[in-house]
């Protein structure tokens, strides 16, 4: 029956919560759970300092990216060290072929732009690579390879490689390999049995500078590379070749504290994986091959958003929640078996101080050592911890002493009672849930102590 009422009472949606104060805490508080929330505060606190160096990396930025068409004049600005193009040739043994003087071959290069379907085209020296300064490959590639003029790049600084849907307004980047051939200003060719004895069955390198995008670089989000590619020549045709590159838009948006927002515009070429790589014969034995790069008329536009101070406070809490509630299975039963310590060493000073015996102490005290060691310390706190439970309540347990010293000082300061009255009168009316006196003392019987003595 008992049971049942019990069950009755769990139906209960209206009722009142008892709220217990602890030392004038609302919670059980103890140094076990301070130092759990000392070491939480410190992860949190290096997660923030993490969280913080990752916004500025650039780390975890949203990323959104399209294709769109190139529009008119759209295109990559370029100068000596932003693009390098680079021929040479090799025999069938992979050795460089000697070509001092261009006795063998020739390489020159050009640019061509076309507006409004007018074609205009310059036509630039090579160099050997190793004398422009820039490194990339080893030394003896770049002594035989040839690069555009860089003075020829500094004099003219509007070369732009741009694309166009309808092929009207756009430029390309171009490399004619040619057969050596005296003239009146150049007469140093090998014979002309040596020249096709070294190219009949050549290969030809090619390196051109591209683009790689990554959101998470510091700075500028395209990483510079250079692709190198070959390709076999044969004899009495000619190679043609033609590399296309996609245009890249990136704008990086950072705005950390939602004040001070500012945006950035980059603009990359990136290699389009698309080459044509054919050979004819046009009757001109004087051109070995040529090699054309160009834009495609699509581009690929990116949208980098930075995370904001906002978005790691974001991370910060959600990292917070989730330890908390991990911790909160490890930590709460310590703490509740630390709290039963603290009543049962509250109910024990309470019946010592009732039973006049406070110099009494207990020679083996609860303690977690002593649970473990001792069967008569874990059936003790196993009774304690069940009176506990019967007679856990406001008036009992946790007010009892508080409501005890006010009383006491309330009674000693209007009167001139005894303590020991003071105590019969509370045995008086014991607690009919254990055997624990109660904090109850009847009016008419407050009413008979000398209370108004002094007023007299």
């Amino acid at each position: 029956m008992k049971h049942f009422y019990r069950l009755l009472n769990e139906l209960d949606l209206f009722g009142c919560e008892i709220k217990w104060r602890i030392d004038g805490q609302q919670k059980f508080k103890s140094k076990f759970g301070s130092f759990v929330s000392l070491c939480l505060f410190v992860l949190l606190t290096y997660s923030f300092y993490l969280f913080i160096l990752e916004m500025n990396e650039g780390k975890n930025a949203s990323l959104n990216s399209t294709d769109a068409l190139l529009q008119e004049n759209q295109g990559l600005t370029f100068g000596p060290t932003d693009f390098l193009f680079s021929v040479g040739v090799v025999d069938t043994y992979g050795n460089y072929i000697q070509n001092d003087m261009n006795q063998i071959f020739s390489v020159v290069f050009y640019y061509c732009e076309q507006i409004d379907l007018k074609t205009n085209c310059d036509f630039i020296p090579s160099v050997p690579c190793d004398t422009i300064g820039q490194s990339f490959s080893d030394d003896v590639t770049q002594r035989h390879s040839y690069c555009i003029n860089p003075e020829y790049l500094e004099q003219r600084q509007n070369i732009t490689l741009k694309g166009s849907l309808r092929m009207r307004n756009f430029s390309i980047l171009g490399s004619l390999i040619r057969f050596c051939e005296n003239t009146t200003d150049f007469s140093y060719c090998a014979p002309k049995e040596e020249i096709y004895k070294q190219l009949a069955s050549s290969n030809l390198f090619y390196t051109y500078t591209s683009y790689s995008f990554n959101k998470e670089l510091e700075g500028n989000p395209y990483a510079k590379f250079q692709n190198t590619e070959t390709s076999v020549l044969y004899s009495q045709t000619t190679k043609h070749i033609k590399v296309q590159q996609q245009f890249s838009q990136a704008t990086t948006n950072i705005n950390p504290f939602y004040f001070f927002p500012s945006e950035q515009p980059y603009s990359a070429i990136e290699y389009d994986q698309t080459i044509y790589d054919t050979q004819y014969n046009d009757g001109n034995s004087n051109l070995l091959a040529e090699i054309i790069i160009q834009l495609t008329h699509t581009q690929q536009i990116y949208y980098i958003q930075y995370q904001t101070l906002m978005d790691v406070l974001a991370k910060v809490g959600g990292f917070y929640t989730v330890l908390k509630m991990i911790l909160d299975f490890i930590v709460l039963p310590i703490q509740q078996l630390l709290l039963n310590f603290y009543l049962i060493k509250l109910l024990e000073q309470f019946k010592c101080s009732m039973n006049d015996n406070t110099k009494i102490k207990q020679s083996n005290p609860i303690t977690v050592i002593n649970l473990i060691k001792d069967g008569k310390i874990r059936q003790q706190y196993q009774d304690e911890s069940k009176q506990i439970q019967k007679t856990m309540s406001i008036d009992e347990i946790l007010h009892m002493q508080l409501k005890l010293d006010k009383l006491l000082k309330s009674i000693q300061d209007k009167s001139k009672c005894p303590n020991d009255q003071i105590k019969e009168l509370m045995e008086e009316n014991p607690s009919p849930h254990s055997q624990t006196p109660i904090l109850s003392i009847q009016e008419q019987k407050i009413e008979n102590l000398p209370l108004n003595n002094s007023s007299k």
